[in-house]
């Protein structure tokens, strides 16, 4: 009799089925699904991306036809940069939950595989779930700019930067968890620290707002300040693009624009 051909169980091996199992329970709700329903769960899906992708447009043909402001280069990054940030902050809150202080670590310790490969794994699972949840948001966001300002070189860059821009998130926030979750651990450890820490960002907070309101004409026209506020919020979209750091050469990749690191 022939031998049975032997498997190597490779690191990549490992992570593939450490990853298949924490997606075990979708992927058995999946199959139980029929045809029908997980086509109309599909089509659902899409239409709510055709209709935050209507809202955003209609948001851009708004501020093109009320204020003027084109839906440029700046507002774009400036878009992208903001919903990284949000989404930077959602990831890292996940993963240190996920990452660490999940009860399925345990489980999947018991497994014959290092620490490092579960770690590789959570993120192989959460990056896949970025991608998912991207189809809501990211995905909106880049269709509307391509319909409304968006060239040749934006539609042959979008699939390839949306891909980075899920990326990016999920590969720092794994990153910056590290840190963080011993940060958490000293605070919770030391509650005087942290109830300090609350009140020094309520009262910065509280001055912001304050020095917010104090460069708001007295008393308030609408009309006077409609000039003031339309060059601020351009100038204000360029500034951001110059602190977005790699977003802006993004941007001058998919608006077809030589990029020099």
């Amino acid at each position: 009799m022939k031998q049975a051909k032997e498997i190597k169980n490779t690191p990549f091996r490992r992570v593939k089925y450490l990853s298949l199992m924490q997606m075990g329970e979708q992927l058995r709700a999946k199959k139980t699904r029929t045809a029908k329903l997980k086509a109309f769960i599909t089509f659902l899906k899409c239409c709510i991306t055709v209709a935050v992708t209507a809202v955003i447009i209609f948001l851009l043909s708004f501020l093109k036809g009320t204020f003027q402001v084109q839906p440029s280069q700046d507002m774009f990054v400036s878009f992208i940069f903001i919903t990284q940030i949000i989404t930077l902050f959602s990831c890292m809150s996940s993963m240190i939950s996920i990452l660490y202080t999940s009860k399925d670590n345990t489980m999947l310790l018991a497994f014959p595989c290092t620490y490092g490969e579960i770690f590789l794994s959570r993120i192989v699972v959460f990056s896949i779930e970025e991608l998912k949840k991207s189809m809501y948001f990211l995905v909106p966001i880049l269709l509307a700019f391509g319909i409304q300002a968006g060239g040749v070189a934006y539609w042959l860059m979008v699939i390839p930067m949306w891909f980075m821009l899920c990326m990016f998130p999920v590969l720092i926030g794994a990153l910056l968890s590290i840190p963080l979750i011993y940060i958490k651990r000293f605070l919770e450890k030391h509650v005087t620290v942290y109830a300090t820490l609350v009140v020094v960002f309520i009262v910065a907070l509280f001055f912001g707002v304050t020095l917010l309101l104090q460069q708001l004409p007295d008393p308030l026209r609408l009309v006077a300040i409609y000039g003031k506020f339309i060059k601020q919020l351009e100038g204000w979209f360029a500034s951001l693009r110059g602190w977005s750091l790699w977003y802006s050469f993004i941007g001058a990749a998919m608006y077809g624009e030589a990029v020099y690191w």
